[in-house]
């Protein structure tokens, strides 16, 4: 079984939908996947700046770290799924503590978690961290960003939409896990 290490930013679509077809992946035994960080707002930052010396991550970031160190992958897998869906099905905003802490509650996480992850400024200094790494050592420009077996080197995407057959899904997997190991391929994209 592969390990598929995927990070995300909550907010980004593209990480979205191809969180769905992982999870149909890994919910067929081809895969596990290690749910990781990436900000997107600090990606987008004006890059001819220095890096702040106090960034802050923002609330839903932290606490998707916090889920995770708390209660594991699984953990994390059940908050970013909630946080997906009331973003992407119910076009909530993750700005919102209210939509936040709801999120946290449809994880089956603890109430004060959110608020726990607020309030640690080690929380955040761990996310940046983690997005950091990402960028420095893999090179990560965006979400989604996979690497597969703990690889140096990883890719953006495949970015994915409306993939329900499992079936499918496996297909996919198969191809996409190919390049993942390519250290040669760069790229193969379409228009939208």
């Amino acid at each position: 079984m592969a390990k598929l290490t995927f990070y995300f930013d909550p907010r980004c679509p593209f990480a979205w939908g191809t969180s769905l077809w992982a999870r149909t992946v890994q919910a067929q035994g081809a895969v596990t996947i290690d749910w990781k960080l990436f900000s997107l707002h600090e990606q987008n930052r004006d890059t001819d700046l220095p890096r702040p010396e106090s960034p802050i991550a923002d609330a839903a970031l932290r606490a998707l770290w916090l889920a995770r160190e708390e209660a594991g992958q699984e953990g994390i897998d059940r908050l970013y799924m909630a946080l997906g869906k009331a973003r992407h099905d119910r076009k909530e905003d993750l700005a919102d503590h209210k939509t936040l802490q709801q999120a946290v509650g449809d994880a089956g996480l603890d109430a004060d978690l959110l608020d726990r992850a607020l309030s640690d400024d080690a929380v955040n200094a761990a996310v940046l961290a983690e997005h950091f790494d990402s960028v420095d050592r893999l090179g990560a420009f965006g979400v989604p960003w996979l690497v597969m077996d703990d690889r140096d080197f990883g890719f953006f995407g495949p970015v994915i939409k409306d993939l329900a057959e499992p079936k499918e899904a496996l297909d996919l997997w198969e191809h996409t896990s190919w390049f993942l190991g390519q250290r040669n391929f760069y790229e193969l994209k379409r228009p939208r």
